[in-house]
């Protein structure tokens, strides 16, 4: 396959970059760098027309742990901008562009047992799926993967902390979680797509 990863940043999208490659498939990865998903009409400049995979990792939850009221306006504009509307037009966009296609998106455990603090955060995962299932009905030439996972050991946390803890305390959390490694998540979402699962919970 001819695949695209966005979010390649050190976490589930790297090491999904790094299985796909080790498989055989020709793989580009994306940082914030190449598409910045806070502009989303960037997004309709792109090709995705050679793309058999387009993987969208990339997350944003900054500020989260500060509350609604305490977290900034801007931090949860990005989030809504880069978790919902970008997510929604990455979709569109790629539906436009082939024939026939996958796409696979994160989303969260926490739609299961989000605490109030994750109003921002927890919502936009929420519309997107919504959204996403709704999709799916028009866009029927698209495989769509939800992909819904707990906590994994990246510095996706890290960055929501803003610098208040440090990435060996961050560490130390996500070890008394018994989080995941991104290798082990990587590997349960090629395997999602290898058996064309249209969603998966790993907890």
């Amino acid at each position: 396959m001819n695949v695209l990863v966005l979010g390649v940043s050190g976490g589930i999208g790297t090491s999904l970059s790094k299985l796909l490659t080790a498989q055989g498939h020709t793989v580009t990865g994306w940082t914030s760098v190449d598409l910045d998903l806070n502009y989303p009409d960037r997004i309709f400049s792109q090709d995705f027309s050679k793309y058999d995979l387009l993987l969208n990792c990339s997350g944003h939850s900054q500020g989260t742990f500060l509350g609604f009221l305490g977290n900034s306006w801007q931090n949860q504009l990005s989030q809504i901008t880069v978790n919902y509307t970008s997510n929604l037009f990455l979709l569109k966009h790629y539906a436009s562009s082939r024939e026939h296609g996958r796409y696979v998106w994160i989303s969260t455990a926490l739609l299961d047992g989000a605490r109030p603090y994750h109003s921002i955060y927890a919502s936009t995962k929420a519309a997107s799926k919504c959204a996403i299932d709704l999709i799916r009905q028009e866009a029927t030439h698209v495989d769509v993967l939800e992909v819904k996972v707990g906590p994994t050991k990246t510095n996706f946390r890290y960055r929501n902390f803003l610098g208040t803890h440090t990435v060996e305390d961050v560490n130390n959390m996500y070890d008394q979680e018994n989080s995941h490694s991104p290798d082990y998540v990587a590997s349960e979402i090629m395997q999602a797509i290898e058996q064309n699962q249209r969603e998966i919970y790993i907890k």
